[in-house]
């Protein structure tokens, strides 16, 4: 009972902050209803932790991670192996069948604590997350937060993001990102 009030109060501050338009937030709070513990559980699973935890301790300079950045987002994917690391390790093991248990979970991507990606299925759209709200609300507040939906561009769907802090010790130290369609 208290998680489904604290669920609805977070809702409705985020309806009532204008991070969800009015129609929108019904299905978002369904959605968060249906499948919070599962989210909850993947942002504490151990190997998402571990592989966070292993990007924090190796950070990319920003030259590092905008080079990275710039191959990510690039036309020419023919010699994608640079990405392999981001989409073939532990966390992305653990988000594919977190994706088989959350009806609509369509991208599900771990951020290290300069917003970096650390594990993406599928492949996010960019690298870089650093400077955007669905990493710097959740990771500063150590709060899940509910992200106003968007035209999702790597889905091309109508959705909504819920993030969510990644913890070691109790200290946030990254950022679960999970994307499910409004439609």
């Amino acid at each position: 009972m208290k998680k489904t009030l604290t669920f609805l109060a977070a809702v409705a501050l985020s309806a009532a902050s204008g991070m969800l338009r009015c129609d929108d937030d019904v299905a978002a709070a369904k959605l968060l209803k249906a499948n919070r513990p599962a989210l909850e559980a993947l942002a504490a699973n151990p190997d998402v932790v571990a592989d966070v935890r292993a990007r924090n301790a190796k950070p990319l300079s920003p030259e590092e991670a905008g080079a990275i950045q710039r191959r990510w987002t690039a036309a020419d994917q023919s010699d994608a192996s640079y990405a392999t690391p981001y989409l073939d390790n532990r966390s992305a093991a653990a988000f594919k069948a977190a994706m088989a248990k959350c009806k609509g979970l369509t991208k599900v991507f771990s951020l290290d604590q300069a917003g970096n990606i650390a594990a993406s299925v599928p492949k996010a759209k960019d690298f870089l997350h650093g400077s955007e709200g669905k990493f710097s609300k959740a990771f500063a507040s150590g709060k899940l937060e509910a992200n106003a939906a968007t035209a999702d561009k790597s889905t091309k769907k109508w959705s909504v993001q819920f993030s969510l802090p990644i913890r070691d010790a109790g200290r946030t130290i990254g950022v679960l990102v999970a994307t499910f369609p409004l439609e």
